[in-house]
């Protein structure tokens, strides 16, 4: 009953984030990031004469525009700026290679063999250190939360619940 009651809530709080107004105000993420693709793909294809890989750039700006609409911004800055490097931040790294990894012990666990996931979870985290990617997680959400440029975005009312109520990040 309580975790249904936790659902309940984190999904109220969320949908402030997919209001109109709230989806009016992302569009200028969405353009700016859009506007820097296309001037990326312009820069870089040597007038058509390069070869780009595009599901690369637009994995790249995906992220940079969910990044910032979820861990906000500080000075105009956005937490992963893939697309300004041209390269995965180490968080989205880290990202996948957690997918690829839940695949795999989903796998082992369909096939009856939750002892073996058991066993992999244990040696992982004897070997990364346990939650340093989810101290990563809290550490950019917290830095978007308190920055003065968060635009709100999707957590807007997640981190309003927290300005009136004790809520636990």
């Amino acid at each position: 009953m309580q975790n249904m009651r936790s659902i309940y809530f984190l999904r109220k709080e969320l949908s402030l984030g997919f209001s109109e107004a709230s989806l009016r105000g992302q569009e200028e993420v969405l353009q700016r990031y859009i506007r820097v693709l296309v001037e990326k793909v312009r820069e870089d294809c040597d007038g058509g004469e390069k070869k780009l890989n595009m599901t690369e750039l637009f994995n790249f700006t995906t992220f940079d525009i969910a990044g910032e609409l979820v861990f906000g911004s500080t000075q105009k800055q956005p937490p992963f700026r893939c697309l300004e490097n041209g390269k995965y931040h180490p968080f989205i790294k880290m990202l996948f290679s957690s997918i690829r990894a839940f695949v795999v012990f989903a796998s082992f666990a369909y096939l009856g063999q939750s002892w073996i996931v058991q066993l992999l979870f244990k040696l992982i985290a004897s070997k990364c250190g346990g939650s340093k990617d989810s101290t990563t997680t809290r550490e950019m959400m917290l830095k978007g939360m308190i920055g003065k440029n968060h635009n709100g975005g999707l957590l807007e009312g997640l981190i309003a619940r927290k300005k009136r109520v004790e809520v636990d990040f």
